[in-house]
């Protein structure tokens, strides 16, 4: 117990474990939030309960470590079994509604998380933020609003031409936003099942549509490259938010109400004045398609998923009502529920930085992060600033992949994808950088310590 409270004490004070031997060490229930461990030798440690939230555990070997009852900052998962679309939780709450690619919609109830309900329903669903009611997707471009237990009806939506994609709840629960693929945008309400507003600026497929926090406005995501914006009480077109070059594919507001997030096959996320609709800055960092987005209650914090197939191909996330819980539900046919506070989060600069960034590693220390670039260069920049350190050149082709020696010393980048489990591998070229000289040190064939290392076919 000693040895597990004085590692809490120095976790705490800012001490870092990166690369140390703490082979057989017995901390069990030591508070390591936040931690780094980065290729430290953990063998056949005494883990048990340790509290790892926030952990930097890169390449540490656990090997024979006792782990029982460690905690990662995920709770267990729900195995659905199919692509999961979209799940929400009720405003209490005390339900999390799951659809899911086979055209099922499951309930599931969050003190066990137990399977409650279950019946048909397509991918597009919404919850009431008043009462026990789901809206979901059904066949022929309808909407069916009904008891989110029981799945019996109290109103059908007719207007849509095809499928219904989106649907968007209003915060006060009066009116329901409904995007389809045939192009169009449709205000109901919710209490007649009146058609309101018919918004047909779009050229192609609706994705997504949001209703602000105080309901006088409306965002919409297309795969024509635009964001729009209009009145809702009107149905009145604001306006185009922005010039984007890719589909974009999910909007949405700051509980606040105070700025609002877009993004889609961009890869990065913008953010924007609510009020003004004038551009604040950029986040980097997702490599492929971004699905989903959710602000937490208190607008701190800003929840994103990503195609990424080399974490989880995750398809959508939703916070709680009252922000302890985020979910994600995967196309791996699993939701996993994560604990807000404690879930691992990504500082990524932006404001155009790293624009023409394709690949990202952080250095050992947590303060440097290099970042590969289109351009074939290798940067350097503060990770709290981001101000530029060192700009490294001598690839003749684009990058794909850089990654820091855990003894800080080199950097190795490839102009194809590196990664393996026991060893790297990589294609065509490799060089590695000393940090002092700021210099391509040698080939890859050259360097001794890249033994294990070997090429395959690009």
């Amino acid at each position: 117990m000693a040895v597990a409270n004085a590692i809490s004490i120095l976790v705490r004070a800012g001490v870092r474990f990166n690369g140390a031997d703490l082979k057989g060490v017995r901390i069990p229930g030591a508070d390591l939030r936040g931690a780094q461990f980065d290729s430290a030798d953990l063998r056949e440690a005494d883990l048990t309960d340790v509290n790892f939230s926030k952990a930097w555990l890169r390449h540490a070997n656990l090997s024979k470590a006792q782990i029982e009852r460690v905690q990662c900052g995920e709770l267990p998962f729900l195995e659905v079994g199919m692509l999961v679309s979209k799940c929400e939780f009720t405003s209490d709450g005390t339900l999390l509604a799951v659809s899911t690619e086979d055209d099922t919609i499951c309930i599931y109830e969050t003190d066990e998380w137990e399977l409650v309900a279950e019946y048909p329903g397509r991918s597009a669903i919404a919850v009431s933020p008043i009462a026990r009611e789901l809206a979901r997707g059904s066949f022929g471009g309808t909407v069916e609003v009904g008891d989110i237990l029981t799945s019996i009806t109290r109103l059908t939506l007719r207007g849509h031409n095809a499928v219904v994609t989106c649907i968007s709840y209003s915060c006060d629960g009066s009116l329901i936003a409904t995007g389809s693929d045939d192009a169009t945008i449709r205000i109901w309400s919710v209490e007649t099942g009146e058609t309101l507003h018919v918004l047909r600026e779009h050229q192609d497929v609706v994705h997504c549509v949001r209703f602000s926090p105080h309901g006088n406005r409306l965002l919409s995501a297309s795969k024509d490259f635009t964001v729009q914006s209009w009145d809702v009480k009107t149905g009145e077109h604001l306006g185009i938010i922005g010039r984007h070059v890719e589909p974009m594919r999910t909007v949405a507001y700051s509980s606040d109400g105070c700025q609002f997030a877009t993004s889609g096959d961009e890869f990065h996320i913008r953010l924007w004045d609510a009020d003004t609709r004038e551009w604040l800055r950029t986040l980097m960092g997702h490599r492929m398609t971004v699905l989903d987005l959710s602000y937490s209650p208190d607008s701190n914090q800003l929840a994103s998923c990503d195609m990424n197939s080399i974490v989880r191909l995750v398809s959508t996330v939703a916070y709680s009502p009252i922000g302890d819980f985020i979910a994600s539900g995967a196309w791996d046919g699993t939701v996993r529920l994560w604990k807000a506070g404690e879930a691992a989060v990504s500082d990524a600069i932006s404001d155009g930085q790293f624009d023409s960034a394709v690949c990202v590693d952080i250095s050992q220390d947590g303060r440097t992060i290099v970042t590969g670039h289109d351009d074939r260069t290798v940067q350097f920049r503060d990770i709290m600033t981001g101000e530029p350190k060192v700009i490294l050149k001598g690839h003749l082709s684009p990058l794909v992949d850089v990654l820091y020696s855990p003894k800080k010393s080199v950097v190795l980048n490839g102009n194809d994808r590196v990664f393996s489990s026991d060893n790297l591998v990589l294609s065509l070229e490799l060089l590695v950088f000393g940090l002092a000289d700021q210099a391509p040190a040698a080939a890859a064939s050259q360097m001794p310590m890249l033994m294990y290392m070997k090429k395959v076919k690009p």
